[in-house]
């Protein structure tokens, strides 16, 4: 925040935030007409109403697609540490060696005999 003007704090993203609203506001007043003033409260109340439940609506979607993600991200992760966990504690057993003898454990077993 720079500056406060009228006692509301400035930044550049708020500039942006009230640029891109006035470009909006002007694209519909050339798109439906400058009417917008003249018009009922009460119709531009229910604009807004379904403007909220369109924004409600796209918010579900959006909480849908993140959820989604941080669950395949956790699954990623489960996947990583099972990968990364041996499945059997193979200790000095060579029965057991001989069926890990590709893995890093085997090269350890061989120092030590």
């Amino acid at each position: 925040m720079t500056d406060v003007e009228g006692g509301f704090p400035r930044s550049a993203e708020f500039d942006e935030f009230v640029g891109r609203v006035r470009k909006r506001l002007v694209a519909g007043a050339a798109e439906y007409g400058d009417s917008s003033f003249e018009r009922p409260v009460g119709e531009v109340a229910g604009e807004i109403s379904e403007e909220l439940l369109d924004v409600a609506g796209w918010a579900w979607v959006m909480w849908c697609r993140v959820e989604a993600l941080r669950r395949h991200v956790g699954v990623v992760k489960a996947v990583e540490e099972a990968r990364r966990t041996p499945l059997v504690d193979v200790g000095q057993d060579p029965d057991l060696r001989r069926w890990n003898s590709d893995s890093p454990l085997d090269a350890f077993f061989k120092a030590f005999k």
